[in-house]
């Protein structure tokens, strides 16, 4: 079964979360729609070239192609948290199991930031954008 790849938007609302995993630091770029839809999924972790950069920048496209064939959130959260890798982390209090644990974590906080920025959008004292910090967590 063949699926068109839907036309990407020109600019996209996003937000960019840094969570501390047992290799270092990811990035996550979390893009969404008008309609505060998840669709692009951009990840930095490590060096250019580095096995730990390659597995997520992986899964992060891997994810956004899953997207953008009707997977839902849940459906992606549910299949990445609780993975485990030799080398959990802390970030802020909350146990990091693995970068696709870490992955599951952002994306339930992403739910989160969007209900908020619905929220704020709705009383006018939202200024639309991206929003670079860690207000994702």
């Amino acid at each position: 079964m063949s699926h068109e790849k839907k036309k990407r938007p020109h600019s996209l609302n996003g937000t960019t979360v840094k969570l501390k995993v047992g290799c270092g630091n990811l990035h996550l770029t979390l893009n969404y729609n008008d309609e505060y839809k998840l669709i692009e999924v951009m990840s930095q972790l490590g060096k250019s070239g580095s096995c730990f950069r390659s597995q997520t920048d992986a899964l992060s496209r891997v994810i956004s192609i899953a997207l953008d064939h009707g997977a839902s959130l849940n459906e992606i959260i549910s299949v990445l948290e609780d993975i485990h890798c030799p080398t959990p982390s802390i970030d802020h209090g909350i146990k990091i199991l693995s970068c696709p644990d870490a992955f599951a974590k952002a994306f339930k906080n992403f739910e989160e930031y969007i209900k908020d920025h619905k929220s704020k959008k709705d009383k006018g004292t939202s200024k639309g954008g991206t929003d670079n910090g860690n207000s994702g967590k």
